[in-house]
This record gives C-alpha cells, structure tokens and sequence, in this order.
C-alpha cells in the first residue's frame, strides 16, 4: 500500500505541472511506461516507474516541453523492458523515437538511420545530444536521480557511476547551465554557440573536451565518493601522447603514483594509481580501470 501510495504522489507530482493541452499525450506516454516497468523494482526496492516519474517531473518542471518529458518517461524501456524502438517512434512521434534512442546505451545504430553506428556508447550520447540537446538535457535529469541511490549500489557499480558522472555529467551540467533558469530555446542556443566556439564539430571532440575538464578540476564532489584509500584503484592509459600530456599537468603528476611504464615503436603502456584522498575518474576507451578491490 505504501509503495501504491509513493507511485500516485509522484505521478500527482507531475501530473499537476502538465497543461490540459498535453494531458493526453502525458497520459498515454505514462501508461506505456508504467505497463513495461510493471513488476520491475528500483534498488530501493520501489517500484521503478518511480524513477521515470521524478526523472520527468525534473525536466517538465524545468522546461515545460511535453516531448522531452514523454522521452523521460519512456527512456529505459527499450534498454530494460525488451520494448522495441520502433514502437516508440509509431507510437510517439519521430522526436520522442529520437530522444529515447538517443538515451538508449544498449544500442549501437538509430532506429531512422543506417549511419552512423557507435561502439562507443558516450559518442553515441554525446552525438544525439549534438542533434537535439534535449537528449542530454534528460540524460542529466536520469543521472541526478540515479545518484540519489548511489550508495545502495555495489562497490563496483558505485566506483563507475561516480567516475562517469564526474567526467561526463559533471561538465556537462555546466556546459549547458543546468542549474540556471534559463529557456529551453535558449539553452540549445547557448549549447551551440559554445560549441562553434570550441570549434567542436563532432562527438569525438565534444567527449574529449569533457575528459580534459575533468582532469583539470580535482575538486569535483565526485572525487573519493566511494573510496577513501584512492590506491586500491589501478589504471592503464595506453595513448603515450594523452599520457605525456596529462603529466605536463603539475596537479595531475602530483597526484598520481606510477607503477610501470612500457614501450615499444608501436605501442605503449602506463599503469598507476592515484594517491591516498585521490581519485580521478575518466572512462576514455585508452584508460582501464584494470582492478578495483
């Protein structure tokens, strides 16, 4: 009963915000979340709609955009729920097919496209965001409310959720001042024009500005969330250029404890760990989180 009443307070929540205009398409985009999550539990052991619910009720209330609110609704049920994509953009519209696409880490392609196709799930992400920036809009909100549960994760989970959203999100919220109150036109106008200023073209570039303002700012409240002791964490970074360039960074070579170094004309191997009070978090394809105890 408790839990019935947690689910209704925070569809109330929500529902409250949404204006008669949207109502309907709010409702059906609702009902389709809630029937594939049915039976389904948050780590909490609530009822996981309660997750796509709060995730919504952020962006509505900080947006007022139904498609980007029905996208938030909907945004794990292809990943966790065996729905297909397809469904999604039949039943919702090309936007909202998009947007959930776009959240969708478990997919390489896009439903509308052949090209291109993503090994790399955070290039996938940071592409769509490049399209529609209300993908990353929503993936900020789903972050915000997956870290309240954070410490009801595993250690290992922990580690890598902490280390993903300060080098991902953290910046990201920035870039696209998440925390300011301004319009939703006017914040993929801002998006924009940074990245023509950053003369960033494409998600390869976008991710790697991410990184580096990650590993130029050692006080994100992400830092040594998890781990007291920063040494049980080992790395491997197999790129000798990035390598010798994060060393020229004094903060960074203060910090880190090197293990070996290796090379050959072809190839190269650095393994370290950050020290006592230290963590750095980074999830570059070239850097390996290669034991965490």
């Amino acid at each position: 009963m408790e839990k019935l009443q947690t689910i209704s307070t925070s569809f109330e929540k929500l529902k409250s915000l949404i204006s008669r205009k949207d109502k309907e398409f709010f409702e059906k985009a609702h009902l389709f979340a809630a029937k594939a999550h049915e039976g389904q539990k948050r780590i909490t052991g609530e009822p996981y709609i309660i997750h796509p619910l709060e995730v919504a009720f952020l962006v509505h209330k900080k947006f007022g955009d139904i498609e980007m609110t029905a996208a938030a609704l909907l945004h794990d049920v292809v990943e966790d729920c065996n729905v297909e994509v397809e469904k999604i953009y039949t039943n919702f519209g090309n936007t909202v097919g998009f947007l959930v696409d776009g959240l969708t880490k478990t997919r390489k392609n896009f439903y509308q496209k052949k090209k291109p196709v993503f090994e790399d799930k955070i290039e996938r992400l940071l592409w769509a965001g490049i399209q529609d920036v209300r993908v990353l809009l929503v993936k900020i909100a789903d972050r915000t409310n997956n870290i309240e549960t954070l410490e009801k994760l595993k250690d290992s989970k922990q580690v890598r959720m902490a280390f993903e959203t300060q080098a991902i999100y953290q910046p990201m919220i920035k870039i696209l001042h998440w925390q300011l109150n301004i319009s939703l036109q006017d914040t993929t106008n801002t998006f924009h024009k940074y990245l023509s200023a950053k003369h960033i073209s494409d998600e390869k570039q976008f991710k790697e500005l991410l990184y580096k303002q990650t590993f130029q700012n050692f006080t994100g409240n992400m830092y040594d969330y998890v781990y007291n002791n920063s040494s049980k964490i080992i790395w491997e970074i197999n790129d000798f250029k990035w390598y010798h360039q994060l060393c020229q960074d004094k903060e960074f070579a203060r910090k880190i404890q090197p293990i070996s170094l290796w090379a050959t004309n072809t190839n190269f191997k650095a393994i370290f760990y950050f020290k006592q009070g230290f963590i750095i978090d980074n999830i570059e394809s070239s850097i390996k989180l290669v034991n965490s105890l």
